[in-house]
């Protein structure tokens, strides 16, 4: 790589677990070591962190209570993920309304997801949030402007890997994304961005800081899979 991309320079960032003093199972082992990833990357990156309890105790319990830990993407098999979503739609249509915020949180915990936002009504306003962010953007009215419904695919689904991507044609959303933390997001309309008559809505899936995220097609679909429920149910409210 180097020999095509002179001066390009890799680094790493790495947590470590140890099997017997940190923990005797593969589960807990693997998110202590991510916890202490998390550390590494806190500290400003390219670094290696070695788990001791002493000093890191306090930080891997407030990371577990808020279900931060970052499941590298593909750890969980194709089918269990749709599976989890399986459940998660008879979930939401046996519940209706009361549901959705609990089956969106058990996405946001299940799928490595930070945040997910629901917009609807005028301006595409939020009508909730659920995750851990402190800064969400509370109305997603630019979807309206410089064109950019019509960069959502068929399937009303637009892939954001890299906020940056941004930059150039929608300098403005690009800025709020930054403000919030936004570096990775999936965007999926509810309803008919075509039918002028028919209000719209948007699910935001959202990634904050500096781990992009690739949206590879099983969750892509998963998502799908759960929105259509959620949006189901906002139908059948009438909203």
């Amino acid at each position: 790589l180097n020999e095509k991309q002179a001066g390009y320079h890799f680094t790493i960032s790495a947590g470590i677990s140890m099997f017997g003093t940190d923990a005797d199972e593969f589960d807990e082992l693997f998110k202590i070591a991510d916890a202490a990833l998390y550390i590494a990357k806190g500290k400003g990156k390219d670094r290696l962190i070695i788990y001791d309890k002493d000093k890191h105790g306090e930080f891997l319990r407030d990371t577990l209570k808020h279900g931060h830990i970052l499941y590298r993407e593909g750890f969980m098999k194709p089918m269990e993920k749709y599976d989890i979503a399986s459940k998660l739609i008879i979930q939401a249509e046996h519940g209706g309304e009361n549901e959705v915020e609990p089956v969106l949180s058990e996405l946001v915990d299940k799928f490595n997801i930070h945040e997910i936002t629901v917009y609807y009504g005028k301006n595409v306003h939020k009508v909730l949030s659920v995750g851990h962010n402190q800064n969400t953007i509370e109305n997603a009215d630019y979807i309206f402007k410089n064109n950019y419904l019509e960069t959502f695919d068929e399937y009303g689904i637009k892939k954001i890997n890299n906020v940056a991507s941004l930059a150039i044609d929608f300098p403005e959303t690009f800025k709020l994304f930054k403000s919030s933390n936004i570096c990775s997001s999936l965007q999926v309309l509810i309803g008919d961005k075509d039918n002028q008559n028919q209000e719209i809505g948007m699910l935001q899936f959202d990634i904050f800081g500096e781990n992009r995220r690739k949206w590879n097609d099983d969750d892509i679909n998963v998502v799908k899979m759960v929105v259509k429920a959620v949006e189901d149910i906002f139908v059948k409210m009438g909203k």
